[in-house]
């Protein structure tokens, strides 16, 4: 059985009880919220611990899904051994995990952003810092770099007139930046 040295990625959190079924709604923090349809089984991380929790009754890291229904803007879910709102209610502030072999396989340059975090940005073949994370503001992708010489942060729209390649094998960005951008 996996336990928290597997590579688990983050599609949930549960945010709270429904009815008194044991059913909890969640918010997705996936893109392909119809995975849920295809999974039998995941694991729940105590943020606030960093630890997978236990289910009471099998002692398991895996939380068989006994139900769920995608809605548009939520998840309503169910899982089997918590019947109940009592029992469910110590699911809440969980967040839904599964294995990242199961992930979504996403077309050819394209990447998730934990995946291009801590990748190293090169700018005209010169190292010029490190991803720290990506956001997308609603325009495009914006990685958010720290500088290598000073440690300030900058933002690299991802957009191919700036990020020429992606290379996850050798964990690097090359960029071609306009004068001034640093700066």
């Amino acid at each position: 059985m996996p336990g928290i040295t597997k590579n688990l990625i983050a599609i949930g959190k549960i945010t709270k009880t429904i009815g008194v079924e044991g059913v909890l709604k969640a918010e997705y923090l996936t893109d392909f919220p119809e995975r849920f349809r295809d999974i039998d089984y995941v694991f729940l991380l105590d943020e606030k611990k960093n630890k997978l929790l236990k289910h009471h009754l099998t002692g398991s890291e895996e939380y068989f899904i006994n139900s769920s229904n995608i809605l548009k803007d939520s998840l309503r879910i169910s899982f089997t051994g918590y019947p109940s709102k009592e029992t469910a209610e110590k699911l809440t502030g969980s967040i839904i995990e599964i294995e990242e072999e199961k992930r979504v396989k996403l077309p050819e340059g394209f990447y998730y952003y934990y995946e291009l975090a801590d990748l190293k940005v090169f700018d005209r073949g010169k190292e010029i810092g490190i991803i720290k994370s990506v956001n997308n503001y609603g325009g495009s992708d914006v990685f958010h770099v720290i500088l290598k010489n000073d440690g300030k942060e900058i933002l690299i729209p991802y957009l191919k007139e700036f990020v020429k390649s992606v290379d996850l094998e050798k964990g690097r960005i090359d960029t071609e930046l306009i004068d001034g951008f640093i700066d």
